[in-house]
């Protein structure tokens, strides 16, 4: 989200909202796809001995710290006391006041997450720098204009040519992992989006949801691929049969959030 927000310079605080409902959603209809799978076939998931919901209570207080801060990060986004990056601060800081109360930082450990956060720091602002470039090629060559002229001569709805764009991306996730997508990509798509009258906001987790579907779909699914290399002596047809109820479950969502844009829309609507 936060590539997108700044490849088409739309509001980060308002896209990480606009991820709550649908992260919802996808957990239910995760939920269900686990559901019909158990209900098939018990042995995939036995159930476990039951817990007292005093015992699960108890368990919840070595997160507090996770929950403080996700209340304070984005809480204070929602209430629009602070933007996305000054949220970053705060998260950050507030990481270090509670990594110094539970007395699990030392300055060996601190040096390294210095180290580590500089190094991505760097990586990160080299990926910005070669998309800025790539877009300004794209403007100048006037790529998206004939790409756009071309998707109107198809003579179709705009709901009609967003769906043709989330074709090409489930196509183009057989080849390329879902960075490169993106920065190929969003410059190309987001002006003509745009020019249609969608929402960068609801286009922005539009293509989050795609791209993580694309990086799935067979005959080429990269994370697939970067499974199998994880777990060798799993094959690749065990893995495809593993995923497919999710990749059902992931086609379901997406035609949810194309039939009912306020899904995605509701809550950045609501925080303005």
């Amino acid at each position: 989200m936060i590539i997108y927000g700044i490849l088409t310079e739309t509001n980060i605080g308002k896209l990480f909202i606009a991820g709550i409902i649908p992260g919802l959603v996808t957990i239910g209809l995760y939920i269900v796809a686990i559901g019909i799978q158990t209900s098939i076939d018990p042995k995939l998931g036995p159930p476990g001995e039951r817990t007292p919901w005093r015992q699960r209570l108890v368990s919840l207080r070595g997160t507090w710290g996770i929950m403080l801060l996700f209340a304070l990060v984005m809480g204070g986004i929602i209430a629009g006391i602070y933007t996305a990056t000054e949220a970053a601060a705060v998260g950050a800081v507030g990481s270090f006041l509670i990594a110094l109360m539970r007395r699990s930082l030392t300055l060996s450990s601190l040096i390294a997450i210095l180290v580590d956060a500089c190094k991505t720091t760097a990586v990160l602002m080299a990926v910005i720098v070669a998309a800025a470039v790539f877009t300004n090629f794209l403007d100048i060559t006037g790529t998206p204009h004939h790409i756009s002229e071309f998707l109107q001569s198809l003579d179709m709805t705009p709901m009609g040519i967003l769906i043709v764009i989330i074709c090409i991306y489930l196509v183009l996730g057989c080849f390329l992992e879902g960075m490169a997508m993106m920065l190929l990509t969003v410059p190309l798509f987001y002006p003509i989006v745009a020019s249609l009258g969608f929402d960068l906001v609801y286009f922005g987790v539009l293509v989050i949801v795609v791209t993580e579907l694309a990086m799935m779909t067979p005959p080429i699914g990269m994370n697939v691929f970067i499974l199998k290399g994880t777990f060798p002596e799993i094959s690749v047809r065990t893995i495809y049969r593993g995923v497919i109820p999710f990749v059902g479950a992931d086609i379901v969502r997406l035609i949810l959030f194309l039939m009912f844009p306020a899904i995605i829309m509701l809550l950045p609507n609501m925080a303005g």
